[in-house]
C-alpha cells in the first residue's frame, strides 16, 4: 500500500537554503545545520502550515547521517518552528496557532485476545504503553486476534497495512510470523519484537531479547535452600516456543540438585503423586508457559488450592487471572517480565526511532518474586506488596 502523496509548495532545498560551500574544519556540523534550518524556517513561515523538507533529503544534501538531521529537527520543534507528524510528513508551522496536537505517528500493537482476557501482564503493558505513547504524540492502534496463529497468516500483515501503520511492536510473534515481519519492513513499516533470547533472529527489526535464565537461577538458589529435592515440570510441550524451554529449564535447575520430571497428568493425578512424594522430600510443582497454567488453574482451583499447601508453586512465565485462587489467598512464587518496564523503553524508543538501527537494542530481565498472591494486581501493587514467608519451605493456601 503506497503512501499518499504529500505536496510541498516550498523552492526546492538547495534553491531555499542558498550558498553552502561546506562545514568549517573543528566546527560542529550539528550546530551550523541547526542554525541554517532555523533561519530558514523562519523565512519561509507563511500564515498557515505547510509541508516541511523531509529529513532523507537534508541529511543527504549536507551529506550527515539521518540521526544528526533528526537531532535537528527535534530542536527546531521544541522552538514551535516545526511539527513532526508521520513519515516524512514535517510541518512548518504557520504564524497563527493550530489548535488540534497533531499526531507523530500510529503504532499498531497486535495483542492475542486470549492473553488480555487472563494475563495481568498484558493487560498492565497495553495500558502503559497507550498512556506513553500519546504523552509522546503519538497513537496506540490495538490490533486483537483471536488465535496466535492468525500471525502466520499472509492476510495479518495485509490486515496491519490496512491501518497505514509507521511503527508496529510485537511481543512474542508466532514462530511461522516472520514472512509477515518482512512484509511490514518492505513496505516501510519500523517493526519492534520482543521474544526469547535463545531464538536466533536475523531479520530487519529492533531487536529485544528476553532473558528468563538468571531468574530462573534465582529461584533454583530458594528453592534447593527451602529443602526442595524434586520438580515436577506441568507444562504441555505443545503450548511451548520449543524445546529449548524445557532444556534450559532442567538443566538450571539440575545444577541446584533438583531433578526435573516432565507431567501431563490430571490435577488428581499430580495431586497423588505429590502426597506420596510428600513423604519423602519436599516437592515442587512449576508451570512453563501461561495457557496450560490458566486453563489449569481455572478448571480446578480446589485442586491448586490442595496444591500449594503441599508443594511449592511456581509459575515460570507470569501470574494469571483465577478469581478463585485470588478470592483464596492462594500464593506461589512467579517469574514475570515487567510490562513497565517494557512499555517504558518502548515508548522512548519509538520518539527517537530514526536514530535506532535495525538489531538488538536492549535485554530485558525477568524477575524472581517469592510467595506472591496468584492473580495479584500489577497496577494497584497488590503483586508487588511484601511476601508473605513460607512456611517449611511450601506455598500455602489462604483460609481452608
Amino acid at each position: 500500500m503506497s503512501r499518499k502523496t504529500v505536496h510541498r509548495s516550498l523552492p526546492d532545498f538547495p534553491t531555499a537554503l542558498g550558498k553552502f560551500s561546506g562545514f568549517p574544519k573543528g566546527k560542529s556540523h550539528l550546530h551550523i545545520i541547526t542554525g541554517k534550518l532555523r533561519t530558514l524556517a523562519r523565512r519561509l513561515r507563511r500564515t498557515k502550515p505547510t509541508p516541511f523538507y523531509p529529513m532523507r533529503e537534508v541529511a543527504d544534501f549536507f551529506q550527515t547521517p539521518l540521526g544528526t538531521i533528526s537531532a535537528v529537527y527535534q530542536t527546531l520543534e521544541r522552538e514551535g518552528l516545526l511539527n513532526r507528524l508521520r513519515g516524512s510528513q514535517t510541518m512548518l508551522m504557520g504564524k497563527t496557532t493550530v489548535p488540534k496536537d497533531a499526531v507523530r505517528g500510529v503504532v499498531g500493537i497486535p495483542i492475542w485476545l486470549h492473553s488480555i482476557m487472563v494475563l495481568p501482564y498484558t493487560r498492565t503493558f497495553t495500558m502503559v504503553i497507550e498512556e506513553q505513547l500519546r504523552e509522546k504524540g503519538y497513537v496506540a492502534d490495538f490490533i486483537f486476534h483471536r488465535t496466535k496463529t492468525e500471525e502466520n497468516d499472509p492476510e495479518f500483515a495485509l490486515r496491519l497495512l490496512r491501518h497505514r501503520l509507521d511503527v508496529v511492536v510485537w511481543h512474542s510473534p508466532s514462530a511461522g510470523a516472520k514472512q509477515n515481519i518482512l512484509s511490514l519492513r518492505e513496505r516501510g513499516v519500523r517493526v519492534l519484537i520482543t521474544e526469547r533470547a535463545e531464538i536466533e533472529n536475523k531479520f530487519p527489526v529492533i531487536l529485544y531479547p528476553q532473558d528468563y535464565q538468571p531468574a530462573y537461577r534465582e529461584m533454583a538458589r530458594c528453592w534447593r535452600k527451602s529443602g526442595i529435592r524434586k520438580i515436577w515440570l506441568w507444562s504441555s510441550p505443545a503450548h511451548l516456543r520449543g524445546q529449548f524451554e524445557i532444556d534450559i529449564f532442567r538443566s538450571l535447575m539440575s545444577e541446584h540438585g533438583m531433578p526435573v520430571e516432565i507431567t501431563g497428568a490430571e490435577p488428581e493425578q499430580l495431586l497423588a503423586g505429590i502426597r506420596g512424594e510428600k513423604r519423602k522430600s519436599d516437592v515442587g510443582v512449576v508451570f512453563l508457559d501461561t495457557t496450560n497454567s490458566e486453563q489449569i488453574c481455572n478448571r480446578e482451583p480446589q485442586v491448586i488450592e490442595e496444591m500449594a499447601g503441599l508443594a511449592r508453586i511456581g509459575f515460570c512465565m507470569g501470574t494469571m487471572r483465577s478469581p478463585y485462587l485470588c478470592a483464596r489467598g492462594v500464593r506461589a512464587d512467579v517469574v514475570m517480565l515487567s510490562p513497565d518496564e517494557i512499555a517504558s523503553q518502548f515508548a522512548n524508543d519509538i520518539s527517537r526511532l530514526a536514530m535506532i538501527p535495525d538489531g538488538v537494542r536492549h535485554v530485558f530481565e525477568a524477575r524472581y518474586y517469592e510467595n506472591r498472591p496468584i492473580g495479584g494486581d500489577l497496577l494497584d501493587g497488590s503483586f508487588y506488596a511484601s511476601a508473605e514467608s513460607p512456611a517449611s519451605g511450601a506455598i500455602r493456601a489462604g483460609t481452608q
